[in-house]
């Protein structure tokens, strides 16, 4: 645990861990000014932070559905950003979008009977309780004091058979803002409930709920905290419901409408760990980096099109606006290209299609392509354009039994190709808008479903490498046969590794085969005794360089863009095996030139001691300050970082 107390000007921080740190609580977060009675530049600010790696994927890892509830769409739904199980919605509109703990919140009144609520179909990942374990999160602002037995979380039967319930709502009685919880039904054990938690949630003001299911298991946090109430596991067997609902329960009919607010409701097919319930509840859901382009308000920002290509206002999906790459006339070619969106190593991407209301045998197809070298816009047809990443929708054979398919190329090279349908009757004319959902893992593995059946199942791309400056662009092309071929609600989400420039980053050393900066703006002047290519602290972070501790050194000459005098962040990982002073530093920074004092130095101040950090402002010999942090684990991958403020005081 880490304590700090206050006294006067003195600031103390003590970290005791209790029996060593547990593999799934292993964060110590220490936050503080440093005040330790010695003169010190009121300028000078600190934040400490030192974490063991999550899993690799963190938060995301079994994420089924989020519903944000910061918006209503087409008048009908609230969508879920993740698995796509958008919630219907009873007697709910744009008026009960209100301000939320994150963005927006839904507003729900018992008086007006509000619910959001799926009826969830087989092959689902919905309902929760279909699976052994599972996590259920969301917050609420819900006074629950006088409402009696009304359900802010449900899964419900909708067939006739109203008995299996799975229940988070407001205690039975009304008396006060404990969460009630009741289970029957479900998986045929005995029932659980009414029985109440410790903590009391539901007193008007933002709180924190979270279930979770362990291998039937149950507990609930409040507030990122593990409650005393004990529920009783669930019992083998199916849980019998179809429907989850927010605020309120679906059966037969509606009823037990709660009154209050609800915002960022999430379930996982997993049990989340108590420290990623903590990170939850302090962080909340990690947004994706994803980029969209609906086509509703125009062309987006940065991006242009060619030849017969346009923006429709009223074609797209739910008649919306739409990308128009080619009419349905004879001898059309469009191209459209995207702004820049930074660096691809990794990707999920999603867009509606539409391939109809052509000649009988339409043509020609459509293509995508994601590469550096797609300036200037121009034009093109279902071949693709550009060296990197090309998706190809033939709709046109050419004598050579080529198409219909859907092709992948890589530098010019067909990767892959899957036969849709024969001429004449091509699976790739669509019914209306159709979804394609791409996805490409760094390693080059890519997926690619079209109407949601699966055509291209983790092919790989040996020579995949990520696409810096990357662009994306979508082209058709019609001949004497033609089709109208248009393109809707394009979203990318880059992976880690991805992603455009990250702003103030002075340098990014990753350590995987040499000492030198990723973008060749640093170059180490001395490298000596360092190991290259051990294992690296988590998937997304490549190797690592070992020290030998004695005379391994990486060594840059003396840079003013890396001792910045200003505001500056220092962000490491480091395991630490022992040692003492200096020679276990994995930063240090010295100017030899100047006083003694000037530069930074982070190190294991002793064997299984604790991360130190010591700065000197070069304006006094001698004049260091020192600051410990977190206790070290020794042999164990930890994240450092010191942040530096000047305008705090």
């Amino acid at each position: 645990a880490v304590d700090v107390s206050r006294s006067g000007d003195i600031v103390t921080i003590s970290h005791t861990p209790d029996d060593g740190l547990a593999a799934e609580a292993n964060t110590a977060i220490v936050s503080f000014k440093e005040s330790n009675g010695n003169e010190r530049s009121s300028e000078w600010s600190f934040d400490v932070k030192a974490t063991k790696p999550a899993d690799a994927t963190g938060l995301a890892s079994g994420l089924i559905a989020h519903w944000p509830l910061d918006e209503i769409q087409d008048d009908e739904t609230t969508p879920d950003v993740v698995g796509g199980y958008d919630m219907d919605m009873t007697n709910i509109d744009d008026s009960n979008v209100v301000e939320g703990k994150y963005g927006n919140a839904i507003s729900f009144s018992n008086a007006d009977q509000t619910l959001l609520w799926r009826k969830n179909e087989e092959g689902d990942d919905l309902p929760a309780n279909q699976h052994d374990s599972f996590t259920v999160s969301f917050w609420s602002k819900v006074n629950g004091t006088g409402q009696n037995d009304l359900r802010l979380f449900s899964e419900s039967n909708t067939q006739g058979n109203n008995t299996p319930l799975f229940n988070i709502g407001t205690r039975n009685n009304g008396s006060d803002g404990t969460i009630d919880i009741y289970i029957r039904g479900i998986g045929g054990g005995p029932t659980v409930g009414h029985i109440f938690s410790t903590a009391e949630p539901f007193d008007d003001e933002w709180h924190h709920v979270v279930f979770v299911q362990d291998n039937l298991a149950r507990s609930i946090y409040v507030d990122g905290v593990l409650d005393d109430l004990e529920i009783g596991p669930k019992a083998e067997g199916d849980s019998n419901v179809d429907a989850t609902t927010i605020g309120g329960i679906l059966r037969g009919s509606a009823s037990h409408w709660v009154t209050g607010l609800m915002d960022d409701v999430a379930i996982w097919k997993r049990a989340l760990s108590a420290a990623e319930v903590a990170s939850l509840t302090s962080d909340g859901i990690p947004t994706p980096a994803g980029i969209t382009w609906d086509f509703n308000d125009g062309l987006p920002e940065g991006s242009e099109v060619a030849g017969n290509a346009e923006h429709s206002e009223d074609e797209g999906v739910d008649d919306s606006g739409a990308l128009v790459l080619t009419r349905n006339e004879a001898s059309q070619t469009g191209g459209w290209l995207s702004p820049e969106i930074g660096t691809v190593s990794a990707f999920t991407i999603d867009f509606d299609i539409y391939i109809a209301d052509g000649t009988t045998t339409q043509a020609d197809g459509i293509s995508m392509a994601i590469s550096d070298d797609l300036e200037p816009v121009q034009a093109f047809g279902e071949e693709g354009i550009g060296t990197k990443l090309i998706v190809c929708f033939d709709n046109w054979d050419n004598g050579g039994g080529e198409a219909p398919a859907i092709d992948i190329f890589w530098g010019g090279v067909l990767i892959a190709r899957e036969a849709m349908g024969a001429q004449g009757a091509s699976t790739l004319d669509t019914d209306g808008w159709w979804p394609v959902h791409i996805e490409l893992t760094s390693g080059g593995d890519l997926t690619l479903l079209y109407n949601d059946e699966l055509i291209h199942d983790g092919v790989n791309i040996e020579d995949f490498a990520p696409i810096e400056n990357a662009r994306v662009a979508f082209g058709g092309r019609t001949g004497g046969a033609n089709a109208n071929q248009f393109i809707d609600n394009f979203r990318i989400i880059l992976d880690a590794g991805s992603g455009g420039p990250i702003s103030g980053l002075i340098a990014h050393f990753p350590l995987d085969s040499d000492g030198d900066s990723s973008d060749g703006n640093f170059t180490a002047s001395t490298v000596t005794d360092v190991e290259f290519g051990a294992d690296g602290a988590t998937s997304n972070t490549g190797t690592s360089a070992t020290f030998n501790g004695t005379s391994s050194i990486i060594q840059h000459d003396w840079s003013a863009d890396l001792n910045p005098e200003e505001s500056f962040t220092l962000a490491l990982w480091a395991r630490s095996d022992g040692g003492a002073g200096a020679w276990h530093s994995p930063v240090t920074s010295r100017n030899d030139l100047n006083p003694d004092s000037q530069g930074y130095l982070i190190y294991d101040n002793q064997p299984s001691g604790v991360w130190t950090f010591w700065s000197g402002n070069g304006t006094v010999d001698g004049n260091w300050q020192i600051l410990n942090g977190p206790e070290v684990t020794l042999g164990e991958w930890e994240h450092i970082a010191i942040t530096y403020d000047n305008e705090l005081e």
